[in-house]
């Protein structure tokens, strides 16, 4: 299961999948470093959408409370997902 998820890092993936991923996988520590590897394809997303926003946001707060510690990404990489809204809303 671990080769799969790894695979599917390495092509890309959508970071609202992958940080649902990265949560999963931060619950077992015996993942930790496809875990981090994760979250930081989650948060290297080229052109973030909305959802992008709120998986980003989501998972810091799941991090946070899984792990005890802040993303290891740039605080300004955690959009609040309000200030990202669509523009039709």
């Amino acid at each position: 299961m671990l080769d799969a998820a790894s695979a599917y890092l390495a092509n890309a993936p959508n970071p609202v999948v992958t940080a649902q991923l990265a949560e999963a996988l931060a619950r077992h520590r015996t993942a930790n470093d496809l875990a981090r590897h994760a979250l930081l394809v989650t948060f290297t997303s080229p052109a973030p959408t909305h959802a992008d926003a709120v998986a980003r946001w989501w998972l810091a707060e799941r991090w946070q409370t899984l792990r005890g510690e802040p993303v290891p990404v740039a605080q300004d990489d955690v959009e609040d997902p309000g200030a990202v809204l669509p523009a039709d809303l």
